[in-house]
């Protein structure tokens, strides 16, 4: 195991920040400083890795096999959209070309930056420094590549690969910066400001170029249009920093704060959402899977939406934990007035702020696709009673029994299947991560109090799972005794004004089919 005198003999031995000989001796130290600098070093050239071998998999256009392609058609299927540009009834439009500016700046800033790095492995090598000159080559190397793919390949949406890269440059110094600050500005801190500046411009720019290259119709308002019905909401031809902020529904709170709000102020639904796209798309699924039930229907189109909406989720439900327990360290840590300290209490309060940022933006997406499981599955259940209803025999006037008149069709079942079933059933795809995400906020809550109160802190499970045992049966009852009755005299007087409207025409029943 390296000591402390041979770390000193390595051209790029770190700061040892403090560590006493007996540390070194013991390995933790040795591999704290190699985990740092494998971090630091290999990680952009990982994202790097990643994106050469992914245009070199679209350049060469191999096909797979197929049983590899069949496995992999069917593990992506739940993460693909219901609907695509093929599947509308508008036509598609096609965005104008990127601007020119945009794309001559994103290879300037990647040009840069990859002479920067350069400059920077010329120092290293003068100043013999191993560990720098590595990860200015790799910088240097792969900036270039970027530059390169982005004057090739223009590209027309939002470069997600080269975002991604870019920000693993910006992300790394800012936190060395926060984590690692001690009070005082050095070279090094200066020289780290500056290396983010290009990545940074690189990201915000890149994030400008629409998130789709076509647009379904040529009805879809643009950010400087007045809100109106003539056009369809504008989240078919956003931005990627735009959706992200969701800034492209301003436009409707300025029409809001000028007067009342009408229908013909407000946009239509996008066309991925328009029911007849939906109940065309219905058809296809129903011809292809015909003993596939409704349920499974509404579940294989709303997956990506539900698996998304589970995940995120799932994220606020496990790190909304984590602010308390930075809390708990940041001032377990300020009773000492040491820099090491002061250095873990300025890490957990990054981490908290991170956490709250993520909470927010998380809540936006979340929001975002489970109102897309809410209308998709609403539409669809419309569609649906709409088709079942126009296939079965109005029987309004008729005399029936009672086995008859559960098969019947009359206005008062369909418009109860309209107006309840189908709502109550899109609420609940609404509702549908917190099936999964309720079980692990209850268990990371009681390991929380059990770490604190000890086994005394289950005491109040086994009342919570009294009182549901008493309150299940009363609750049921409840639901039933109302939702039926209200039902059925919805039923019945839907039925009877609809054969007074009908019969007070005079048209015989037997003309009306």
């Amino acid at each position: 195991m390296l000591g402390l005198e041979t770390w000193q003999l390595i051209p790029f031995a770190p700061f040892q920040d403090g560590l006493s000989q007996s540390d070194w001796d013991s390995g933790a130290a040795t591999l704290r400083v190699m985990e740092r600098y494998s971090f630091e070093v290999f990680m952009p050239a990982v994202f790097a890795l990643v994106m050469i071998l992914h245009d070199c998999v679209i350049a060469s256009k191999l096909s797979s096999p197929k049983p590899v392609s069949r496995a992999w058609k069917t593990l992506s299927f739940p993460f693909r959209n219901f609907l695509h540009l093929e599947d509308l009834e508008e036509p598609a439009i096609r965005i104008v070309g990127s601007s020119v500016t945009t794309l001559r700046l994103l290879s300037v800033f990647a040009t840069l930056q990859s002479t920067g790095w350069l400059g920077f492995f010329v120092y290293s090598l003068v100043l013999q420094d191993v560990q720098m000159i590595i990860q200015s080559i790799l910088a240097a190397i792969t900036w270039a590549y970027a530059s390169l793919r982005v004057t090739m390949v223009p590209p027309s949406t939002p470069p997600y690969l080269l975002i991604i890269f870019a920000s693993a440059h910006v992300l790394i110094p800012v936190v060395e910066l926060v984590i690692g600050s001690d009070g005082i500005y050095h070279r090094e801190t200066v020289l780290k400001v500056l290396s983010f500046i290009c990545p940074l411009a690189f990201v915000w720019l890149a994030g400008t170029l629409p998130l789709r290259a076509v647009t379904p119709g040529d009805m879809v308002a643009k950010p400087d249009d007045v809100p109106s019905v003539t056009q369809t909401c504008p989240e078919d031809g956003v931005n990627l920093w735009s959706w992200s902020t969701f800034s492209f529904v301003e436009p409707i709170f300025a029409v809001a704060t000028q007067h009342t709000l009408n229908d013909s102020d407000v946009w239509r639904l996008s066309p991925f959402f328009g029911h007849k796209n939906l109940f065309n798309k219905c058809l296809e699924y129903r011809a292809r899977h015909p003993k596939h039930s409704l349920l499974r229907f509404l579940l294989t189109s709303n997956s990506l939406d539900l698996i998304l909406d589970v995940v995120l989720e799932l994220w606020s439900a496990i790190i909304g934990f984590v602010p308390p327990y930075a809390l708990k360290e940041i001032l377990a840590v300020l009773s000492e007035d040491t820099p090491e300290s002061r250095r873990t209490a300025y890490y957990w309060a990054f981490i908290t702020f991170i956490a709250h940022l993520s909470f927010a933006q998380v809540d936006l997406f979340q929001q975002w696709h489970t109102r897309r499981c809410y209308e998709r599955t609403r539409g669809q259940l419309f569609c649906t009673i709409h088709h079942k209803a126009l296939k079965r025999e109005d029987v309004a006037g008729k005399v029936t029994s009672k086995n008859e008149a559960n098969k019947s069709a009359d206005l008062g079942r369909i418009v109860n299947l309209m107006q309840g079933d189908s709502y109550a059933v899109a609420q609940r795809f609404w509702e549908f991560s917190a099936l999964f995400a309720s079980p692990v906020r209850l268990v990371i809550a009681l390991v929380f109090l059990y770490k604190i109160m000890g086994w005394s802190a289950l005491s109040g499970v086994v009342i919570v799972l009294v009182a549901y045992v008493l309150n299940y049966p009363l609750a049921k009852y409840n639901v039933y005794v109302g939702g039926h009755s209200r039902v059925t005299a919805l039923h019945d007087d839907l039925g009877a004004d609809n054969e007074t409207i009908v019969e007070g025409q005079g048209c015989p029943y037997e003309y009306r089919e």
